[in-house]
């Protein structure tokens, strides 16, 4: 092995900090002696060292393994790993005392590996410039390496990048790991990720990173993993993630662009997002990516979350799927901030995509979703805002489409209360410091999470004002409070109306009840604007648990040629009128259909266990039940029974 080598002696500097003094609090660079790499010891393969003057020439053969005493870049000096290809690998292992401190330029055409359990820094100014780099606070055995087993141990330092670092691969990995600098690739992946332990992979066309043995890292609230800076990565991947902290894990103010970006903390943790999450597909034909922000606590405070397609939206998880089910993990409590957008727009043609706000717990919604189809063609998207014992929505929703049909939006707590207001602070309030349960007031932006509220209370301009289909769906109890304003709720046009409550056993039966509100029975819900076809889909007992309790009491449903649908495990009592200009009505009671009101439909569909009492005018009346109460019939030209 030939070595040229040029020594000077080492430089001790003051760190001068360019970027914001909160960051040197959470992240400060180590004062100590910069050289360029030193001690080198070849364990594995052919390697070459050459130094002329403040350039450094490593020349590695495909998985080479070097130890060194120390490895660090000054600020004048680069180092450059002439390697095989791109895909060529060699592994940098300091067993030296002291952290790495890279404050110059690094080159390399293959994937270089940095160890340390120091630490490994990138100071303001360093150019990185690699096919792929994994730096790490820690330690990878040869075996690991040497099988391209990406399993880092030991990790007890932090890695920090302040610097630009370009490269296909980036990985950031340590007991805290932070970018306040600048990450750029072309369809590249990044890792961002604190643990003591870190396993990275790749699952079924996804990023996997295993974190375990996280539970002591941070318990302050310094997130172990931050990104205050840009990260590019094309149409590629990011991946944040923390293990089992017991405070704040991860902390976004900055800007990540991929096609799949993932934010995801273990255990208790907390993770907060402000600044850009942006997977954004704006070029010919192309769909939008995905998002997922995932903790046991997840705050979106004033963000910019964008997920949408020139062809189609995208998806946008925020604490879990689809009402909680699926394999992703859950968040207890998630708040969303009134100044916080999300969206997956389709922009020329298809559909909007996919949006899921969720928790276990508590969801505080104030923010905008929006999930619209194309310009050209196309239908809006879905969205859920779901709380699983409690939920607060005062913010807005846009799922529209211009030549398509309106998407769904979906609300399912346990409790909901559909409250009203002829005006004033009552209907519509939609800050959330009114709310008192969820805020973004306290100190360093933490967010205090209070009691859970007894209902999710919707406001009647809320449901007035949403471009999009409503689907309430409870695990308990659907009703109504307060003065509604001219005695009606009217879904915009086009749109169609969807009211559930499972009340399987053990979760309560209190069914549905729109007649408890101050205008009593003369509450109307309608969707009668001149052609338009939405209907009105009342369930009660969906999942049939608790058989034969809970019950539907409503006064006023009007379509126009949309269908009315009411389907109870227990009684139906129709107090006013349930009225189609030219739709159809179906009654399915697991007791009996009763009450003052009438019913007028083209067809009539009723099919009640113990009873019918009812008046109806109809085209075609066909009743199955075991027992007749009182039917009055006008102008009927068909009846079964």
């Amino acid at each position: 092995m030939k070595t040229n080598i040029t020594r000077r002696p080492s430089l001790v500097k003051q760190f001068v900090c360019l970027v914001a003094v909160s960051i040197i609090a959470l992240h400060p660079l180590p004062q100590l002696a910069l050289a360029d790499p030193e001690g080198e010891q070849v364990v594995q393969g052919q390697v070459n060292f050459n130094r002329d003057g403040n350039l450094t020439v490593i020349t590695a053969s495909n998985n080479s393994i070097i130890n060194y005493q120390g490895f660090g870049i000054q600020t004048q000096e680069t180092v450059q790993f002439v390697q095989p290809n791109e895909l060529a690998r060699v592994l940098n292992r300091v067993l030296g005392p002291d952290p790495s401190v890279i404050s110059g330029t690094l080159l390399a055409n293959g994937i270089v590996y940095i160890t340390n359990p120091a630490g490994v820094y990138f100071r303001n100014g360093a150019i990185v410039d690699v096919g792929g780099i994994y730096a790490a606070a820690g330690t990878i055995t040869n075996q690991n390496f040497l099988n391209n087993i990406n399993h880092f141990t030991n990790l007890t330092g932090s890695v920090v990048n302040q610097g630009t670092i370009n490269g296909e691969i980036v990985s950031l990995l340590g007991k805290i790991a932070a970018n306040h600098g600048s990450i750029v690739g072309d369809n590249s992946i990044v890792v961002i990720a604190a643990g003591d332990d870190i396993l990275i992979g790749e699952r079924g066309g996804h990023i996997m990173v295993r974190i375990t043995n996280g539970a002591s890292a941070v318990a302050s609230d310094a997130p172990a993993v931050e990104n205050t800076g840009t990260i590019s990565a094309g149409r590629g991947k990011v991946a944040l993630g923390a293990g089992d902290m017991v405070s704040l894990a991860i902390r976004n103010t900055g800007t990540v662009r991929a096609g799949e970006i993932a934010l995801e903390a273990g255990g208790q943790a907390r993770v907060e997002v402000s600044g850009t999450l942006d997977a954004a597909n704006n070029s010919p034909g192309g769909t939008g990516g995905a998002i997922t922000v995932l903790g046991d606590r997840v705050a979106i405070v004033d963000a910019t979350i964008d997920a949408s397609g020139d062809a189609g939206g995208g998806t946008v998880l925020i604490g879990g799927d689809f009402q909680g089910g699926g394999e992703l993990p859950t968040a207890s409590r998630t708040y969303v901030s009134t100044d916080s957008t999300i969206t997956a727009d389709a922009i020329t043609e298809g559909d909007g995509g996919k949006l899921i706000v969720w928790a276990d717990e508590l969801t505080g919604f104030f923010g905008s979703l929006s999930a619209r189809g194309g310009a050209n063609s196309g239908d809006g998207g879905f969205a859920e805002i779901s709380g699983a014992q409690s939920l607060i929505s005062r913010g807005t929703v846009d799922l529209s489409a211009q030549n398509g049909s309106t998407g769904t939006v979906l609300y399912d707590p346990e409790n909901i209360v559909i409250t009203g207001s002829v005006g004033g602070d009552l209907d519509g309030d939609d800050s959330d410091g009114a709310v008192g349960t969820l805020n973004d007031g306290g100190a360093d932006g933490i967010i205090v999470y209070a009691d859970l509220p007894d209902a999710f209370v919707i406001y009647e301009s809320e449901i007035e004002g949403t471009g999009a289909s409503i689907n309430l769906q409870a695990t308990n109890s659907i009703s109504v409070s307060g003065d509604f304003n001219l005695d009606d709720v009217a879904i915009t046009a086009g749109n169609s109306l969807t009211m559930t409550t499972s009340n399987a056993l053990g979760e309560g039966s209190g069914g549905i009840d729109l007649t408890s509100s101050l205008d009593g029975t003369a509450l109307e819900f309608k969707t009668t604007d001149t052609g338009t076809t939405g209907t009105i889909t009342l369930t009660a007992g969906a999942d049939g648990g608790d058989i034969g309790t809970a019950n539907i009491i409503v006064g006023k449903l009007t379509t126009e040629t949309g269908a009315i649908a009411i389907t109870s495990e227990g009684a139906v009592t129709i107090n006013n009128v349930i009225a189609t200009t030219s739709g159809n009505v179906t009654l399915d009671s697991g007791a009996a259909v009763s009450g003052t009101g009438s019913i007028a439909a083209a067809l009539l569909t009723i099919d009640a266990a113990t009873g019918v009492d009812v008046t109806t005018t109809v085209t075609t009346l066909d009743i199955d039940n075991t027992t007749f109460g009182s039917i009055d019939v006008d102008e009927t030209n068909d009846v079964d029974i």
